[in-house]
Formats: structure tokens, C-alpha cells, sequence
């Protein structure tokens, strides 16, 4: 069954809330807005700029920022390191 079926969401202003049970769709949709995870269906864009436009992506992503809740350090690099790689994505 899928979660975001026949979802259209407009965020006029930053969002930093988003709650739900598990399994609602919670991470599949910041996944999506943050272009890390493509629909199936329908589109997302930002400001006119939609990532799934090649040329565009890099602009999109440079708006849209993400933070999966469950985050592996990369090996070897320090605290600082890992959370300078982590925000260029």
C-alpha cells in the first residue's frame, strides 16, 4: 500500500516539525523533498526548481537540506570533518 498516495503539500514557510506513527511516510516524504529518494508518480520542486532535472539538482539541493535520522560517521574523519561532508549534502 503505498503511504504518500495522492499526497499535495505546499510548505509556505520553513517546516522544522514533522510528526507521525511509524510508518506514515515521514521519512519517505524528507527523502523525497530532499531529492536522496525519486517518486514514483507526481513531482516536487522548490521555488520553480525541480531536482529531478539534472541541470537543476545541484540548485535544488543547495536550498533543500536533509538530515536522516540515522547517520553513520564516515571512517576516519573527525567530528568536524563528518559534519562539514554530511552538510554538502
Amino acid at each position: 500500500m503505498p503511504v504518500l498516495d495522492r499526497l499535495d503539500l505546499v510548505i509556505d514557510h520553513r517546516a522544522t516539525v514533522l510528526l507521525g506513527p511509524n510508518g506514515a511516510g515521514k521519512s519517505t516524504l524528507m527523502g523525497i523533498a530532499a531529492s536522496w529518494i525519486s517518486p514514483t508518480r507526481g513531482s516536487v520542486a522548490w521555488r520553480g526548481v525541480e531536482p529531478s532535472r539534472a541541470k537543476a539538482r545541484a540548485a535544488y539541493r543547495r536550498a533543500v537540506g536533509w538530515l536522516p535520522q540515522h547517520v553513520r560517521p564516515m571512517p576516519g574523519l573527525t567530528v568536524r570533518e563528518n559534519v562539514a561532508y554530511l552538510g554538502r549534502f
